[in-house]
């Protein structure tokens, strides 16, 4: 049988379909400045990779550790011996932080809220972690639990500390964070709030933990100044320390350096120190009934003056100082530091900066601290931000601290005292 298109002739074709001459339908060829601009486009873009590739990607740099317990994290964190790739188009440390917090997705996950009523009459909540389905293996009486502290306005509602919630599920641990006072659709039900000095309510949190868990180790996480606080828990402790082990992402060291790294030049006054001033005020404005002076309350603070704060150094002279008892703001900040107590901690403990995290400056980290005690680690990353740590084309789920995380769980499961 012959084909349909037998007989039928090329010239029929192209007159019934009024083609025309093939000159006509000729691309049109660059002019000179189109082949000038493609040439700096890819010289732009040559040059870009080159100084990913030389100056971006990178392994961390591991501080510190005796040999015990450094070879124990190296074997199980392979994330620390091999190269962070951040997002190619994201690896400045303004973007690596701001878009952290705006792409990342939430998890399948779910909370159970403990409401702790504290001794002073104060109350912060305790959610409890489980999958929305399946996924992770089934947890038994005995399992570690994974105490997760948020960084300084943060809560169990925001998706870094979900994502770090279900690391903990992932591998075996019973996830559970630790919502600050007036935190956590929380309110206030005494007029203090918290601080990165005072463990108070972490002791407190700690020791209610134990009353549901007794036989279960605890593993602390902690983020930003939930990192301060664990460490701030661990020297004072030492030997006696209730934690099992420690790890701080993103923990500033010396808030003094903090202060100016933030607050010195206007984008970071504006978008840092400015952004978390208004959380806290926030808190002040939810809960003007209990801060605000009046016949019902013994508290002396002046709300109008601290709702007119606009950077977190304003916040912390008019309310968090006085509140917790500093005579100054350098008082306060002076108890809060600990770049000098690195030597005191007597837990594994591992610490996740990175060098261009504009919260952490450099020279603030104490790296003689770590090199001169065996159970503690510091890994530096070129880039990340303040835990950021983007991966990846798209990164709207997990983030490269994450897998660090689950690896040091991990290695904590093998450790043994």
């Amino acid at each position: 049988m012959g084909s349909l298109w037998d007989g039928v002739s090329f010239d029929f074709l192209t007159s019934r379909l009024n083609w025309g001459s093939f000159d006509s339908y000729r691309l049109p060829l660059p002019s000179l400045d189109g082949y000038r601009a493609l040439a700096t486009l890819g010289l732009l873009l040559a040059l870009y990779l080159g100084y990913y590739l030389l100056f971006v990607v990178s392994k961390p740099r591991v501080v510190g550790g005796g040999t015990e317990f450094r070879n124990l994290v190296l074997t199980h964190c392979p994330s620390l011996s091999r190269p962070y790739w951040p997002t190619p188009w994201a690896f400045h440390a303004h973007l690596s932080t701001i878009l952290r917090a705006l792409l990342q997705k939430r998890p399948a996950l779910l909370f159970k809220r403990e409401l702790l009523v504290l001794s002073d009459g104060g109350e912060v909540a305790l959610d409890w972690a489980e999958p929305k389905e399946g996924g992770v293996e089934r947890l038994r009486f005995e399992s570690p639990v994974m105490l997760i502290l948020p960084g300084i306005v943060g809560c169990s509602a925001d998706a870094y500390i979900q994502h770090l919630a279900w690391d903990g599920l992932i591998e075996g641990y019973r996830s559970v964070v630790f919502n600050q006072r007036g935190l956590g659709g929380v309110a206030l039900k005494t007029p203090r709030t918290y601080c990165a000095s005072n463990i108070d309510d972490l002791q407190e949190v700690m020791t209610r933990i134990k009353s549901h868990y007794p036989s279960s180790p605890i593993v602390g996480v902690g983020v930003s100044l939930g990192g301060m606080q664990l460490t701030q828990h661990l020297h004072r402790a030492g030997p006696d320390c209730d934690l099992q082990a420690v790890m701080a992402i993103s923990c500033p060291w010396d808030l003094f350096k903090t202060q100016a790294s933030i607050e010195e030049q206007m984008f970071s006054k504006r978008v840092y120190s400015g952004f978390v001033a208004s959380r806290l005020k926030e808190i002040v404005r939810r809960n003007m009934s209990i801060l605000a002076p009046s016949e019902q309350t013994d508290s002396a603070y002046d709300a109008d003056h601290i709702l007119q704060a606009e950077t977190v150094t304003q916040f912390d002279t008019r309310l968090t100082a006085p509140m917790f008892g500093y005579s100054s703001l350098q008082h306060y900040y002076s108890a809060a530091s600990n770049h000098d107590h690195v030597h005191k901690i007597r837990r594994p403990f591992l610490c996740l900066t990175a060098a261009n995290d504009p919260f952490v400056p450099k020279d603030s980290v104490p790296f003689e601290g770590f090199e001169n005690n065996p159970l503690t680690v510091l890994a530096v990353t070129s880039h990340g931000g303040h835990f950021g740590y983007l991966e990846g084309a798209f990164p709207v789920s997990y983030m490269w601290m994450n897998s660090l995380c689950r690896q040091y769980l991990k290695a904590m499961r093998h450790y043994r005292e």
